[in-house]
């Protein structure tokens, strides 16, 4: 039965979504309706149940919500599944939290998947258009043997049951399970295939994969995958509790199978195997091709474990030493012996053990060489540490004294330095005081010139004063007379003025200063005959005239 894809093959289904914020059903109506979806809403459980009641027509898928007001996501669940079976209506829950312990919780309350908040567009068109092709798929071919059989092939016969039961939805969480994962030991490598004949290559994986087949069926164990060189095996999923036993047979018979298979010209096969025990979740995925998958660290650690394990030999986690050991005590312990300290595997460090099958003798051996190979490389790269370390000290202490070299150099600069500024300085003081001498040369020049003149004045002055010591004698005779003269005009003045007093006409003042005017003019011409007495002081007059 084919089935379409695309927009066109969903055209018409309905999908409820029950959520109790309508920001969250707009975002699921716009990115529905565009695919052909029909969307209904309810805004809480009740609302939900009561559009389940009322309508004529299923939706094909619910989103319900967890976390809603007046009944939560899983109630309304389980009281969906009272009513109506998972292949008749596949519930997706819907939840910001994405916790395993929520994820199983809505399994069990009767969900098929689940879908985390934010949404994701192609992630919930996915699970969408998975629900509705399950439902499609289941409905009109489980009744199919053709159908039955196939799907016995590719899944674990446990779970086929599951689904003619009617489950849509295969999603569990197992507690533990046991993992084999199975590596064809580096001959797959590109170089390698390059030198090899495609034939004999498809030829020799024939014969292995065939084998395994054969011990699949054997030990009741399942393949969950496989891709040329990888081989990836099960146990413990079905609920059986001898599963780590069964997966140590399986991984023995493993070697041996390998071991009689060789290439053309005789060169051996072989193979690494990693085992490990632990939790994992497991479900169908993929609806025209499904497809068991199984997840979680436990997968990563059996990967780690066969990454670093050995050719043709089982290398195992200390949890199946443990568990082995539990069961079997001494023989259990017997059974294996210890591999690698302290490894990483997957995100936790654990001791290893080889299982005593196949080349495990020489898996050791490799182990020591490797260990006195990983000595010898620590030794060296601790000499190189060490040498490392000596040259950075080298190195520092020729910086120090390279360092000290310098600031040596620089104390000379500076000292030199300093000696030419006081250099410049002496120089400068020497110039100021050339300047100050030029000065006082200059001063001492114009003092020399000005007394020069002033000696020159004064022998001019000598000799003018000599000259005048000569006319002194007859100068003093003349004052005297013109003394005489002048004291002979006061008294003619004063009784001129008498005379005024007594009734004459003429202005006293003019006779006064013609009288003196002309005794002045005597005394100084009795002085210096032949000056002119314009601006000089009048001679003394005797207080008696």
């Amino acid at each position: 039965m084919l089935l379409a894809s695309g927009p066109e093959r969903f055209g018409g289904c309905m999908v409820l979504s029950v959520d109790d914020d309508p920001i969250n059903q707009m975002v699921v109506e716009n990115l529905l309706s565009p695919e052909g979806y029909k969307v209904e809403q309810a805004m809480s459980g009740s609302e939900a149940l009561e559009f389940l009641k009322r309508t004529q027509t299923l939706p094909d898928v619910i989103l319900l919500d967890i976390m809603m007001p007046d009944m939560s996501g899983y109630e309304v669940c389980q009281e969906i599944r009272r009513r109506y079976s998972a292949v008749s209506i596949p519930i997706i829950m819907v939840s910001a939290k994405g916790h395993p312990e929520h994820v199983m919780k809505g399994l069990e309350a009767g969900s098929v998947d689940y879908v985390k908040k934010p949404f994701h567009r192609q992630e919930l068109l996915s699970r969408i258009r998975a629900q509705v092709r399950n439902r499609e798929i289941f409905e009109a071919e489980m009744e199919s043997r053709k159908v039955t059989e196939m799907l016995k092939r590719i899944l674990p016969l446990s779970v086929v049951q599951r689904l003619q039961g009617g489950q849509s939805m295969i999603a569990d969480a197992h507690d533990e399970v046991t993992v084999l994962f199975a590596d064809v030991a580096g001959w797959l490598s590109t170089q390698s295939l390059s030198s090899r004949n495609t034939s004999d290559v498809v030829m020799v994986l024939n014969e292995m994969y065939a084998a395994f087949e054969k011990l699949l069926l054997k030990y009741q164990v399942f393949r969950v995958e496989h891709t040329g060189e990888s081989y990836l095996v099960v146990s413990g999923h079905d609920g059986t509790s001898d599963h780590m036993r069964r997966m140590l047979y399986m991984a023995a018979d493993m070697l041996s199978a390998v071991q009689q298979l060789t290439f053309p010209g005789g060169e051996p096969l072989h193979i690494r195997i990693g085992l490990h025990v632990g939790p994992a979740y497991a479900g169908v995925v993929g609806i025209d091709n499904p497809r068991y998958c199984v997840f979680g660290d436990t997968i990563s650690v059996a990967n780690a474990l066969e990454a670093r394990g050995f050719a043709n030999a089982v290398h195992c986690s200390n949890a199946v030493y443990e568990g082995m050991r539990s069961k079997e005590r001494d023989r259990g312990s017997a059974m294996f012996a210890p591999a690698r300290k302290g490894m990483q595997a997957g995100p936790t460090i654990m001791d290893t053990f080889v299982y005593k099958v196949g080349n495990w003798e020489a898996a050791l051996k490799q182990m020591e060489d490797e260990e006195r190979e990983a000595e010898a490389a620590d030794l060296e790269a601790r000499e190189n540490d060490e040498a490392r370390k000596r040259a950075e000290e080298a190195a520092a202490a020729a910086a120090e004294e390279a360092a000290a070299a310098t600031q040596r150099e620089r104390d000379v600069l500076a000292a030199e330095r300093r000696r030419a500024e006081e250099l410049e300085a002496k120089l400068a003081s020497l110039a100021a005081e050339k300047e100050a001498v030029e000065a006082q040369a200059q001063e001492a020049r114009a003092q020399a010139e000005a007394l020069q003149r002033r000696l020159e004045v004064e022998a001019a002055e000598k000799a003018r004063l000599k000259a005048l010591g000569v006319e002194t004698v007859g100068a003093r005779k003349r004052m005297q007379e013109a003394a005489k003269q002048y004291a002979a005009k006061v008294k003619s003045t004063a009784r001129m003025m008498a005379l005024y007093r007594d009734g004459q006409t003429v202005p006293p003042s003019q006779a006064l200063g013609s009288a003196l005017e002309g005794a002045r003019a005597a005394v100084l011409a009795g002085l210096h005959p032949g000056a002119p007495s314009a601006g000089l002081p009048p001679p003394s007059i005797d207080a008696s005239v």
